[in-house]
């Protein structure tokens, strides 16, 4: 039988309408342009196992039209659920389209999937989630996005001058208090300048805002359009850092990382929100281990932040 190729969003697997049938092979057009011959009598046996000859809707009863009939029902859903579900790695170009940007504010996401990634500036932007902040926040989110995130560090800065974690995330020196007047005001320079300020989401995050000599003690709303990504984000399950006040909102795993987990490490450490102590931020090892450092180390910023239209 012959390899049936990737679907895309509301198309068929195959296409059988530039085939022809003459009971020993059939050629077969998949959308790609590409053709290969397979056996006339895989052919039929798919169509016979799949008992569908007299349930057909197409008034021609003939094997090509009940194979473009079965495969035109499988498709890929136009939501994020679905989108969610699958890993490509495509590379989608230099800058994000006008019909990317239509289909983002849709929420249909065509031919977008986890892995994407466009290549800006010399960076690398992938796709890690799909409508990941949907209905979230103390002030709902109801604009559909894409989430984000660099293949590498932009850079290097550190959480606080000293092996401190009191303030918690939202208070630290990186994200500099609810107005980014931190070391992460420079990612959000980088990303505005990648995709345009009125492209990248305003939401809501609840960040942690003061630690003790176990973490994160408490947290405080606050408007969001880049921040790092806590242990959650990035394993699914919190390692290091035991506080529920490290995850707010951000309760499920990207589903970049869920997909491929080899994206974690980039042969840099690099720095997660979450304080797993006093002195201790969470980070991501060169190695690939989770670890946490003393929160005056430097280490790689990496951040998440969501496109929309």
């Amino acid at each position: 039988m012959a390899t049936i190729p990737t679907p895309e969003q509301g198309k068929p697997i195959l296409d059988f309408s530039a085939g022809t049938f003459d009971g020993n092979s059939n050629l077969i057009q998949s959308r790609n342009g590409a053709t290969e011959h397979v056996n006339g009598d895989d052919v039929a046996d798919y169509v016979n196992s799949s008992r569908i000859y007299n349930g057909l809707d197409t008034t021609a009863k003939t094997t090509v039209r009940a194979i473009n009939e079965v495969n035109g029902k499988i498709m890929i859903f136009p939501n994020a659920g679905s989108h969610n579900s699958i890993y490509r790695g495509k590379y989608l170009g230099n800058a994000v389209t006008e019909a990317q940007y239509v289909a983002i504010a849709a929420g249909t996401f065509d031919d977008m999937y986890i892995g994407d990634y466009w290549t800006i500036n010399g960076v690398n932007w992938r796709i890690a989630h799909f409508d990941y902040w949907l209905h979230c926040g103390d002030t709902e989110t109801t604009t559909h996005h894409v989430v984000v995130v660099p293949d590498t560090i932009l850079y290097s800065a550190n959480m606080n001058e000293t092996n401190t974690t009191e303030g918690g995330y939202l208070l630290s020196k990186m994200r500099g208090g609810i107005t980014y007047q931190g070391n992460l005001a420079q990612a959000k320079t980088i990303i505005e300048s990648a995709f345009g300020s009125a492209h990248i989401l305003s939401h809501r995050e609840l960040l942690s805002s003061a630690s003790g000599s176990s973490g994160a003690t408490a947290w405080t709303w606050a408007d969001s359009t880049v921040d790092l990504i806590n242990e959650v984000m990035a394993y699914g399950c919190k390692v290091w850092a035991n506080a529920g006040y490290d995850v707010g909102i951000d309760k499920e795993q990207l589903a970049l990382f869920r997909h491929d987990v080899s994206r974690l490490t980039t042969r840099a450490v690099w720095w997660l929100r979450s304080a797993d102590s006093s002195a201790d931020f969470a980070c991501v090892n060169l190695n690939g281990n989770a670890t946490g450092n003393g929160a005056s180390y430097s280490r790689g910023v990496r951040p998440a932040f969501a496109l929309c239209s």
